[in-house]
């Protein structure tokens, strides 16, 4: 039975976390105005949850890389794990990647979202290195929904809406939210409760985004139909699916046929990993497990589909702990299968 309360779950294998720990708190008093800046009454402690700044577009925008159908990037997760660190640009130049996916912070106990985005200077820190490096921002991801329950977290409107003021404030057109714990998936009938409540949720951000032309993408483990079921209760063209063929690949989908299914109006990226079935757990790079890149390839050649794609956990047995030597490998293999 779902609990109203913010709850942990279990975080997913790719995170490599088993764990479940209830936490106690007060329901969740929707925050979020469709036209105010920053209403009243967020309760996070000591880290605000509002942007400061105008709302508007950055004066000195971050790289562009506008010449490619095919882009990659990765999560700054895999990037050494440099969360939401200006270590990431360099990291990714060296692997050979065009862009990031920045972390929009940490949430220790899923309670306090710790984002130093909130700050114009930080903010302007990331811009110009991604200027110096030459790395695009591609996608301002909350990598911390991999382990809570997103409708449930404390103050979850006041931080979609402010997810918006983001990417707009950094001239980031692509958002990534994961939907994905054992108890927060897009399943039905057994998620039916959450499914609602996350609806509703991107329902009433969904209009903002519209109006600040950002898109913002999810991820869960459900087949092309329920993709389109969720996008259509939400029914906004603002919120589309970065589509995940290793976790496809893992609850036996035809992810190629759910590609062209979705098409190009609803796949707005794509997530790489190998994917694992029991007993292997992620230990491929990319090429070398369950996804059939030549397949892959023909399908989105096929569809005339460009975009990003943004490299997750896929490594060598025996390397888990190297994220250089990995990455550079996934990154030259993707480039390698999309030259484009």
């Amino acid at each position: 039975m779902l609990n109203s309360d913010p709850m942990r779950i279990t975080r997913r294998r790719m995170l490599g976390a088993i764990g479940a720990v209830a936490l106690a708190g007060k329901s969740v008093q929707p925050l979020w105005a469709a036209d105010a800046t920053q209403p009243a009454g967020a309760s996070q402690p000591g880290w605000s949850i509002w942007n400061s700044g105008p709302i508007v577009p950055p004066a000195q925008p971050g790289a562009r890389i506008s010449n490619k159908r095919f882009k990659v990037a990765a999560d700054d997760e895999f990037l050494n794990n440099y969360r939401q660190d200006l270590r990431e640009f360099a990291f990714a130049k060296t692997a050979g990647l065009d862009g990031v996916v920045l972390d929009m912070g940490h949430m220790p106990g899923g309670k306090v979202l710790q984002n130093h985005l909130v700050d114009p200077a930080v903010r302007e820190q990331f811009l110009a290195k991604s200027r110096e490096t030459g790395v695009e921002i591609a996608c301002l991801g909350f990598l911390a929904m991999y382990a809570w329950v997103v409708p449930h977290v404390p103050d979850i409107d006041a931080i979609t809406h402010n997810w918006v003021d983001t990417m707009v404030q950094m001239g980031v057109k692509l958002g990534f939210m994961p939907l994905l714990t054992p108890d927060s998936t897009l399943a039905e009938p057994s998620h039916a409760a959450v499914v609602n409540e996350t609806v509703a949720l991107f329902k009433r951000v969904a209009p903002y985004a519209e109006k600040n032309g950002v898109i913002l993408s999810i991820e869960s483990n459900v087949n092309a139909d329920g993709y389109k079921k969720f996008l259509d209760a939400v029914g906004s063209p603002a919120v589309r699916v970065f589509y995940d063929p290793g976790v496809g690949l893992e609850n036996h989908f035809d992810v190629y046929q759910d590609i062209k299914d979705l098409g190009n109006d609803r796949v707005c990226a794509l997530r790489l990993q190998q994917g694992s079935v029991p007993p292997e757990k992620f230990e491929h790079r990319l090429g070398e497990g369950l996804i059939d890149f030549p397949r892959l390839r023909d399908t989105l050649m096929e569809m005339n589909w460009g975009g990003w794609m943004s490299i997750a956990r896929s490594r060598l047995k025996g390397t888990e702990r190297k994220a250089a030597p990995n990455m550079l490998a996934n990154a030259a293999y993707v480039h390698k299968m999309f030259p484009e």
